[in-house]
């Protein structure tokens, strides 16, 4: 399984101010790559908060490959309409199903009718295969969606404050974060997270 940013946020979930402000930086040292400094940490903490929670925070479109043959996931039941076997997508919460598609057996992109299939939004996002309905044969089943809280101002205290504590423990340590080396978390960040966790994949 792999996952990539399709149409990336519009915005990060903590500005450069409100960065500043936690590491009690003075806003207004900007001219010696400072700004350019925190705007790399933030992205960083982003990106680390959001592999650690299963999250996307900021709405954005994602897309996740299921390598494989697609078949392998149906089990079908017929409990509830839907089969036992998913596809549990890997980012939360899920807002929307853009489009699924595969591969045939020729290694051609297709897309799949949406009326072959059913979803689930939210924490996590599901897709099913409703019971009785056939699907095609092909490999590397792809999903598109889209995920997040929504803007910035959607965005939990909570993410916010370990994104600034992240970015402030960083910033402190500003020759190691410029060669691309980032210090172990501290531990008060995992018990922030704790309150974002859904559970993960699988």
């Amino acid at each position: 399984m792999r996952t990539v940013v399709v149409a990336p946020p519009a915005s990060l979930p903590v500005s450069i101010e409100e960065a500043k402000r936690h590491a009690r930086i003075p806003t207004d040292l900007t001219d010696d790559g400072t700004d350019q400094h925190l705007d790399m940490l933030i992205r960083a903490a982003t990106s680390k908060l959001e592999a650690m929670v299963d999250r996307a925070l900021v709405t954005q479109t994602l897309e996740t490959t299921y390598v494989g043959p697609i078949g392998d996931r149906w089990r079908t039941s017929g409990a509830g309409g839907v089969s036992d076997g998913s596809w549990r997508l890997p980012r939360a919460d899920v807002t929307e199903i853009v489009s699924v598609g595969y591969l045939d057996r020729s290694g051609v992109a297709q897309a799949i009718d949406p009326a072959l299939y059913r979803s689930d939004l939210g924490a996590p996002g599901r897709l099913f295969r409703p019971s009785g309905v056939a699907w095609p044969s092909g490999e590397s089943l792809s999903v598109r969606y889209v995920a997040g809280y929504g803007g910035p101002e959607d965005v939990p205290a909570d993410a916010k404050l370990i994104i600034c504590i992240l970015v402030a423990e960083w910033y402190g340590r500003r020759e190691m974060t410029a060669q691309g080396q980032f210090s172990e978390l501290p531990k008060r960040v995992d018990a922030l997270a704790d309150s974002l966790r859904w559970g993960g994949y699988p």
